[in-house]
């Protein structure tokens, strides 16, 4: 079955497909970068449809992109205050 025919996606199936633990997935979705549904009572089933994994995916790229664009784009912001201008440690 190709991904486009696939409705809805589990968390250990996003995970599977883009090569990332499950745990980025579940800090994505707490982040409201990607949208889940909760079916069921108590812990239920969370579920992604395809339209919100492909918006997730666009949103992903353009931020990459954006970060390759700037430079340093890539540090973490912890280590960038550890660094001053002169590229001396702080």
């Amino acid at each position: 079955m190709k991904s486009e025919e696939k409705r809805w996606w589990t968390v250990r199936q996003l995970a599977a497909h883009y090569g990332v633990s499950v745990r980025n997935v579940y800090q994505a979705i707490d982040a409201g970068r990607l949208v889940a549904h909760r079916f069921g009572a108590g812990f239920g089933a969370i579920r992604v449809s395809d339209s919100h994994r492909i918006a997730w995916e666009e949103s992903s790229r353009q931020e990459a992109a954006a970060r390759a664009a700037t430079p340093g784009g890539w540090e973490a912001p912890a280590c960038r205050q550890l660094w001053n201008e002169g590229g001396e440690s702080a």
